[in-house]
């Protein structure tokens, strides 16, 4: 049910009971509050629906009457706000909706856990700088359905990659590699029946880190690997990023002008999706090769 579903229901309820937004409000959120949710701008939390429903009479399956699965329907929004703050690494909101949604009845399933577990421990590292937490959150996300590697569901792999993120951001390569491997080899099997994003992030990162251990060959072969999967998709989900860290991996290798065909490709699609700043910074780049490709 969408934003815009709930705040017209809510909107119903309070016109025929006669009171205001004020009086609505009072001893549960802001005036302000209840406008922007009737407006459809915001989505409230279970926490809040609950208590509006209280006070308007109704049960808080109300709003969903019309839906043929309201409780798999608000998960999926919950789950979607996550992942879109998470993707702006804006983590302050995430800690807050998962507080306020931890203790929701319509997550208690382990599915539902384990996606919250995984975020309390995101948020353990990127707010609180906590390592050692975070990889406790983690570790105990991926193991809570079981951890039969040839088994792994979608979101155990996501959480894979989570934990090969960190430690790759700390330096401790060896871990890194372990969960990178793992997630990539069970994606690979299943790659049609899984958003191929998470592979291509995956390999993404991964070559990255290949990078980062003077291993580019390997790094040219993971980055080549996503970049010919995405043209299969006939999707840009990383794909300047891609042509770009294949460059650089090339440079270090000696294939200057392979490099700079790769890298100029990058610039290209950073140019047509606006992202500016980075073009500009990828741009210097090319500038940098051209110099090597004359002497």
């Amino acid at each position: 049910m969408s934003n815009y579903q709930i705040g017209q229901a809510i909107y119903d309820l309070r016109i025929q009971m006669n009171i205001s937004q004020s009086e609505l409000a009072k001893g549960i959120c802001s005036q302000s509050f209840i406008s922007r949710i009737e407006k459809g701008e915001i989505s409230p939390s279970a926490e809040l629906l609950y208590s509006l429903s209280k006070k308007l009479g109704v049960d808080i399956n109300y709003y969903f009457k019309n839906n043929l699965n309201p409780r798999f329907d608000y998960q999926l929004s919950f789950c979607k706000q996550v992942r879109d703050y998470v993707q702006k690494a804006d983590y302050e909101p995430v800690r807050e909706l998962i507080k306020i949604e931890s203790k929701n009845p319509y997550f208690n399933n382990e599915e539902m856990k384990q996606f919250i577990i995984w975020h309390q421990g995101i948020c353990a590292y990127h707010i609180d700088g906590d390592l050692y937490g975070a990889i406790l959150y983690l570790k105990k996300a991926f193991n809570l359905l079981g951890g039969n590697k040839k088994k792994l569901n979608g979101c155990q792999l996501e959480i894979a990659i989570s934990i090969a993120n960190i430690y790759n951001e700390e330096k401790c390569y060896k871990e890194a590699i372990y969960y990178y491997n793992l997630a990539i080899n069970r994606l690979n099997e299943i790659k049609g029946f899984i958003d191929n994003k998470i592979l291509i992030r995956a390999l993404y990162n991964y070559s990255k880190l290949l990078y980062r251990m003077d291993r580019d060959k390997e790094a040219v072969e993971n980055s080549s690997t996503a970049i010919q999967l995405c043209l299969e998709l006939e999707s840009n989900y990383l794909l300047g990023n891609l042509l770009y860290q294949n460059g650089l991996s090339l440079e270090k290798l000696g294939e200057i002008k392979s490099a700079l065909h790769k890298i100029e490709d990058a610039y290209s699609i950073f140019r047509i999706q606006n992202n500016y700043p980075f073009a500009s910074h990828v741009k210097r780049k090319i500038n940098n090769l051209k110099t090597k490709v004359t002497l």
